[in-house]
């Protein structure tokens, strides 16, 4: 699976302190995603005919044709990718 970031910003002093979106490769299909983190909570979607899928809802992850652990696979690795240049740590110290 292929993963790209295309944008994003982190914040260390807003509670909205992270957004970053980019590509991704699913089943051979190239999809827009969006990661957000609000408040220490963090959102990942997937936009499908112009309709956000959420990674970690079984029945949203239909739409992609995956079912929910594979969902939740994909929000990790995405998760992954991002944490490496869009790092949130130390955001509550």
């Amino acid at each position: 699976m292929k993963i790209e970031i295309l944008d994003g910003w982190v914040d260390l002093n807003e509670k909205a302190c992270r957004e970053v979106s980019g590509t991704v490769n699913i089943n051979g299909d190239i999809y827009n995603w969006e990661l957000e983190t609000d408040d220490g909570f963090t959102s990942c979607r997937v936009v499908v005919d112009g309709e956000d899928v959420n990674l970690e809802d079984e029945d949203e992850c239909e739409q992609l044709g995956l079912t929910e652990d594979e969902g939740i696979e994909i929000f990790d690795e995405i998760l992954d990718l991002v944490s490496e240049d869009y790092s949130i740590e130390g955001w509550d110290e």
